[in-house]
């Protein structure tokens, strides 16, 4: 056994370890603020991402678990871990990161300080925490940022929107019929024509 031997075991095992799966079998909730016709494509013909960014993500679920233990030893049993929340009989589903009494935790890793938002989360993420939300029930979420070089962490206030809620509900029904009728529904980002989701 040589270097080179080992390092592709290695890298082969922790790409299985990342939670990336290339076929789905429900509609990812975290992604609800993504254009529906994207989404629906990757349903019917797969998500398939590069080596480094499995690699990447194998990274950020580790940042997650590491905080959900220092979160478990800062509030106790007033934080309980992460819990599946489904919806459309489990054809949508997304993990929370835990919560604190009724306010949802999300974790989001960013790879150096200059990555971590200033004044308000990304549009992917806010969606994200709302799609949670309606569908968890959750009235507030709180959602936390970490610098995986610093280590460096910034936390946001999401109240939940019904209105944003209702969105998404929307979205993940389109998203379910076009699946289920194996039809693309139109795109709303204006980009899908040129990224190949046709």
């Amino acid at each position: 056994m040589d270097a080179k031997e080992i390092r592709t075991r290695l890298i082969g095992h922790t790409h299985k370890l990342c939670g990336h799966q290339e076929l789905r079998q429900a509609v990812d909730m975290g992604r609800l603020g993504e254009c529906p016709r994207k989404i629906t494509w990757e349903m019917l013909h797969g998500c398939h991402i590069t080596e480094d960014l499995k690699l990447r993500l194998y990274k950020a679920r580790q940042m997650a678990v590491d905080i959900a233990g220092r979160l478990q030893a800062a509030f106790g049993p007033a934080y309980t871990g992460p819990e599946l929340v489904t919806a459309f009989e489990g054809r949508l589903a997304g993990e929370t990161k835990g919560r604190i009494g009724d306010v949802l935790i999300e974790v989001k890793s960013v790879p150096d300080d200059a990555g971590l938002p200033d004044g308000r989360a990304p549009n992917n993420h806010y969606w994200q925490t709302q799609s949670l939300m309606h569908f968890g029930k959750f009235p507030a979420c709180v959602l936390i940022y970490e610098s995986r070089s610093s280590g460096r962490i910034r936390t946001y206030d999401h109240l939940y929107s019904k209105e944003i809620g209702a969105r998404c509900e929307a979205k993940a029904r389109l998203i379910l019929a076009a699946v289920e009728k194996r039809r693309l529904p139109p795109c709303e980002c204006g980009k899908c024509a040129e990224k190949g989701y046709v």
